[in-house]
């Protein structure tokens, strides 16, 4: 964290892994599972007020039946104690929760290793992945997602090892919490991406 306030950021979203192959390693119950997953982010909030940044609540989940991998903007952690198999739903059902429930549904780096999956039943894609070592093809997500005028479109550096810093983001306007970061993302007017190199992408 404190590299990415050394940065120039001011606030990250903290999408951890959530599957089944992460959770299995945690041999407890399925609220002691949450409960481990749900560790790093609030470790993560605590230091980030030390320093000055702003965290917030994602998730990152592998849907089974579906074989890719999806963002969620707007959940809760509590979000996870309802649905603690949340990488069990198929698309459609994940889709349909989110909407119930005021939660965005993004494919992540939709052309690495998986395919775009149905536009009917997620709000957006993740258009600029900023992974290094892996080719998830940003400007194909970008060129599909453009297709579809209300998707929403976010950027992000995907974060596993020190070189990933700085590596992709978004411009957003000063938000409180994990609702309103939806709301903004949602209506997309206040919202620039950027890149590797700092550029913006729209």
């Amino acid at each position: 964290l404190l590299l990415y306030r050394q940065a120039g950021y001011h606030a990250k979203v903290i999408t951890d892994h959530f599957t089944n192959y992460v959770l299995e390693q945690y041999k407890a119950n399925e609220k002691q599972r949450v409960e481990r997953y749900l560790k790093g982010y609030l470790e993560a909030k605590e230091a980030g007020e030390n320093i000055g940044l702003k965290v917030f609540f994602g998730i990152e989940s592998h849907l089974i039946p579906e074989r890719a991998d999806f963002l969620f903007y707007g959940a809760t952690p509590d979000f996870l104690f309802e649905y603690p198999k949340l990488y069990e739903l198929s698309q459609k059902e994940a889709f349909e929760v989110c909407c119930s429930h005021g939660i965005l549904l993004l494919q992540a780096h939709p052309f690495r290793h998986q395919g775009p999956r149905n536009p009917e039943y997620m709000h957006g894609m993740e258009v600029y992945n900023g992974n290094l070592r892996n080719p998830s093809h940003n400007a194909l997500a970008a060129q599909l997602a453009r297709q579809y005028p209300h998707f929403v479109l976010t950027s992000g550096s995907d974060f596993h090892m020190y070189e990933d810093v700085g590596c992709g983001g978004m411009f957003l306007p000063d938000i409180s919490d994990e609702t309103e970061l939806a709301k903004v993302l949602r209506e997309g007017s206040n919202v620039s991406l950027i890149r590797f190199d700092g550029g913006a992408l729209c």
